[in-house]
């Protein structure tokens, strides 16, 4: 028995870990035409997930209105304008007058002609396949009282936090806001536990490596500040700031690439400059060849940092 016990509170941690949070678009809840705060992230449990399947019921439901309006407005516009294949003939007709007067030569006129014939059909591929999804939404039940259906919504709206936009990237959740200056700021949640490492509340940029995510090993990311990159760490607390136009981790060593103006150079996570800026771009074989000096200055020893 005191094994088994055991054995369950070595698993509570990564039953912990294992929670997930859910990002729900919440834009149909606004007046027409509006995205004010459309996103929302929560922990999965059975009153988010009844608010996560209510949402996508009026979400269904504006779909369906707005593809409907959709399929009005275009029928209003080809009745203006004519359909693609009334466009073609048109050009056609034009092609044709200009090879009677003699300024097309025959080569020219078939291949002015081929290109747009070409072009029409690819185009009019396209917008079958988008009708095609708009008729398909304009066809689904949508919902009989969606006036209804928002009250219901709006009981379960008490307690959340709303953000502009939520998106699952990598480990993480990016956040935004927009502020009383109109400008978006941004941050960082936890995509496992939905705990905020970072409001949304100072930096105008968060940036991940494609591969590897938002933070190295040891907890350090880049981040943007009033249009400059500044070096962050896990709480979003800035651990440099030199007024850097970017910054860049090397991969394999804990030194940053960093630009000013026109010119880039290498530098450490104190600041320290190691390279002076007088490099062109961050490819530049010079750069490379400072870099691969001082790489074997701090011994050659290579520092997976994600």
């Amino acid at each position: 028995m005191r094994r088994r016990i055991l054995m369950l509170l070595m698993w509570m941690p990564m039953l912990a870990m294992a929670q997930q949070v859910v990002i729900v678009n919440v834009s149909p809840l606004s007046g027409e035409g509006s995205n004010e705060r459309m996103g929302v992230v929560l922990q999965k449990d059975g009153d988010n997930e009844a608010f996560h399947s209510l949402m996508m019921e009026l979400k269904n439901h504006s779909d369906k209105v707005g593809a409907t309006r959709n399929q009005a407005d275009r029928k209003k516009n080809e009745a203006r304008t004519g359909t693609a294949d009334d466009v073609l003939n048109d050009a056609l007709a034009q092609l044709d007058d200009l090879k009677k007067k003699g300024l097309l030569s025959e080569a020219d006129y078939r291949k002015m002609k081929d290109q747009m014939s070409a072009q029409v059909s690819a185009d009019k591929k396209r917008d079958a396949e988008a009708q095609a999804k708009v008729a398909a939404m304009a066809a689904s039940p949508g919902s009989s009282d969606p006036s209804a259906l928002k009250e219901r919504i709006r009981s379960y709206c008490v307690g959340k936090r709303f953000y502009w936009k939520a998106e699952k990237r990598h480990d993480m959740v990016v956040i935004s806001d927009k502020k009383a200056d109109d400008k978006t700021y941004y941050g960082l949640m936890d995509a496992a536990t939905g705990r905020v490492l970072i409001e949304p509340d100072r930096f105008d940029a968060v940036s991940a490596h494609k591969e590897h995510g938002y933070f190295t090993k040891d907890g350090y990311s880049i981040a943007g500040l009033e249009g400059k990159s500044v070096l962050i760490n896990k709480s979003g607390r800035i651990i440099l700031n030199g007024g850097y136009d970017n910054l860049s981790f090397y991969d394999d060593c804990r030194i940053l690439k960093a630009r000013k103006g026109s010119k880039v150079g290498i530098i450490d996570y104190q600041g320290n400059v190691l390279e002076p800026f007088v490099h062109n771009s961050y490819q530049s074989e010079s750069l490379a060849k400072a870099a691969n000096r001082i790489f074997n200055e701090r011994g050659g020893v290579k520092v997976e940092i994600w």
